[in-house]
């Protein structure tokens, strides 16, 4: 006997089938991760108001994921924008980033539904899901260049107008000295009151020149 015929074949079950809408019935051994995918979904809609689970049954292109990411998240820059302009850069980031990470669990729910989906006979809703999940791959690339562009983008323009960014680095170092002894949750050792020089032409703080040498 050969090695591939020694192995284990996997034995089918045939366990009931349920109702999950908007999906085909789907076998009741991966149910949890039906649901998981439909929750997923729903937390990427906060971010995204425009995606939805019946959307994303039907197979995506990239240029429908990027235009709109770039209704939701696109950002205007020129001379004329606000002082406050890295308020809603830093935001728009922190936005794209926690997107991302949600969107970082499809591959884990996939390999799970897969494994699941291997145990009894092929059904549509197994087929449909992994639409689903190539759409969401899809999105996750298109995130990932999303805040690519939008770095290169906010360091072109810091570049292009330094009056501009002289004014919001002063905005920042004024709004600082409100909270002189407030700290960094990432620098602990490090207050606000260490950006008291910071400015154009201006020393940095020995603390603050001691944390980026090291």
């Amino acid at each position: 006997m050969s090695r591939r015929a020694r192995q284990k074949v996997p034995v089918l079950h045939r366990r009931e089938l349920v109702v999950y809408a908007p999906f085909s019935p789907i076998c009741n051994c991966n149910l949890q991760y039906f649901i998981q995918l439909s929750t997923l979904v729903q937390g990427c809609q906060a971010y995204l108001p425009s995606l939805s689970l019946p959307s994303l049954l039907t197979v995506r292109t990239l240029d429908e994921f990027e235009l709109a990411l770039d209704h939701r998240f696109g950002m205007a820059l020129s001379d004329q924008s606000s002082g406050r302009l890295y308020g809603e850069y830093n935001a728009l980031r922190m936005f794209l980033h926690d997107l991302c990470c949600l969107l970082c669990r499809t591959n884990y729910l996939k390999s799970k539904l897969l494994r699941c989906a291997r145990r009894h006979r092929p059904l549509e809703s197994d087929a449909q899901a992994l639409v689903v999940f190539t759409n969401l791959k899809l999105l996750l690339d298109t995130v990932v260049g999303q805040i690519v562009s939008l770095e290169t983008n906010w360091y072109t323009f810091l570049y292009r107008y330094p009056h501009k960014t002289e004014g919001m680095l002063r905005l920042l170092i004024n709004e600082a000295r409100i909270h002189p002894d407030e700290h960094w949750n990432r620098l602990h050792y490090v207050s606000f009151s260490n950006f008291h020089n910071l400015g154009v032409g201006r020393w940095l703080d020995d603390r603050l020149t001691d944390h980026f040498v090291q």
